[in-house]
């Protein structure tokens, strides 16, 4: 075979794979997606799929219901929105900004904000929406009443409070800090039941609904902490720093997504990845349903943006091509994900497009091992080039021909 057609073969190769990968994804499509202006950094959806609130750089909350694709409400803020989340029945949405502000709303509107003395990172909400935790870049933790805007509490950590979570019932209360801690709190107190520290800035945190088990991550590094209300179980280190983690209510899975480009799985009784799958870019967001059945990620980077969907055994129920992906989150039952993108908020839900799963080349899901063989299997068994070692060879081939004519 001449240099020519090894060449040309090779190219052809390479399209028709990523053809083959634009096929899987085409069966899947959003029930909705609604434009904003700008990116969307932060979404968060009812446990019963009923209502989603989103965040976006566009300085705007949304707040839909999920029959339409057309907000409720909107609300303008004075800058980027951070972080928003909701109670279990949608009654209640808190958000926080680069305004310095948090606010709560009610599904009919605001009812009050509150102002602190920098970027307000990160807001969680309990349940029944009656209390709310914040953490903010004045180095502070807030909790909050919802029927008042003057704190409860706060505590001053001294740095940068990057992450916070709130047990189900609201009576536990964990936050991560750039001084390398992680808080675990009481909502009745601000000394805190404990603090750990980590090797590096704690960027995520996460508690399950009973507030029994904690898990966080580092921001800069590549370690994930499981903790239970008395302290310290396990940490597992990652490849790079993790961008997102997550647990399910009763704290028996945790997944992670990271800088790896990995989602990953965990039972809360080993530090061993149940499993881990290769996503097609860095993993920004992971999200759980509350049974840990069914797990959300969302991947965007320079080599492709996709939302994807898994089940607990690690398959991909199906992945979706998007514009680019921010932030993802599940309704309690696993039935419906809501994904921020580049500039959207789509709606889906859990059932698998036309095309079946999601199995779009990345590289297959495999059990407490790396998924980075050379070789990966398509859904007929067939063991077939990953693209990206097809790209690299029609690369090399194209500047072999080049040179060569």
């Amino acid at each position: 075979m001449t240099m020519r057609s090894l060449a040309f073969l090779l190219i052809a190769s390479f399209v028709l794979v990523l053809m083959a990968a634009e096929e899987a994804d085409a069966g899947k499509e959003p029930e909705w997606s609604y434009a904003t202006d700008y990116f969307v950094g932060s979404v968060a959806i009812s446990a019963d799929g009923e209502y989603i609130v989103a965040g976006s750089d566009d300085r705007n909350v949304y707040f839909f219901d999920k029959d339409s694709s057309a907000p409720l409400w909107s609300y303008e803020t004075g800058d980027d929105v951070n972080s928003v989340a909701i109670s279990d029945d949608g009654e209640y949405i808190v958000a926080s900004s680069d305004d310095h502000k948090i606010y709560l709303f009610g599904k009919n509107g605001a009812l009050w904000n509150y102002t602190t003395d920098d970027d307000v990172n990160s807001v969680a909400i309990s349940a029944d929406g009656k209390y709310i935790v914040a953490g903010s870049w004045d180095d502070n933790i807030y909790l909050f009443d919802k029927d008042n805007s003057t704190p409860l509490w706060s505590y001053n950590t001294g740095h940068w409070v990057y992450a916070v979570a709130i047990s189900a019932d609201g009576e536990y209360i964990v936050a991560g800090s750039s001084d390398d801690k992680v808080y675990l709190f009481d909502k009745d107190s601000n000394t805190p039941l404990w603090n750990y520290t980590a090797e590096n800035d704690i960027g995520a945190v996460a508690i399950s609904a009973n507030g029994e088990y904690i898990v966080a991550s580092e921001k800069w590094d590549k370690n994930i902490y499981l903790f239970d209300k008395d302290g310290f179980l396990w940490n597992y280190a990652v490849y790079d720093p993790i961008r997102s983690i997550a647990i399910s209510a009763d704290g028996e899975y945790i997944a992670a997504g990271s800088e790896d480009s990995k989602v990953y799985l965990f039972d809360k009784d080993s530090s061993t990845p149940l499993w881990k799958y290769n996503a097609v870019d860095w993993v920004n967001s992971v999200a759980i349903s509350a049974d840990g059945e069914y797990i959300a990620a969302s991947s965007w980077g320079f080599d492709g943006s996709k939302q994807y969907l898994f089940d607990k055994s690690g398959d991909p129920l199906w992945s979706y091509t998007s514009t680019g992906s921010n932030s993802i989150d599940i309704s309690a039952d696993g039935e419906y994900i809501v994904a921020g993108e580049k500039f959207f908020v789509s709606l889906f839900d859990k059932t698998p497009g036309q095309d079946g799963g999601g199995g779009d080349g990345e590289g297959s899901t495999q059990i407490t091992e790396d998924n980075d063989d050379i070789e990966e299997e398509d859904d007929s068994g067939i063991s077939v080039p990953s693209i990206s070692l097809i790209s690299s060879i029609a690369a090399v081939a194209v500047i072999a021909l080049r040179r060569r004519y």
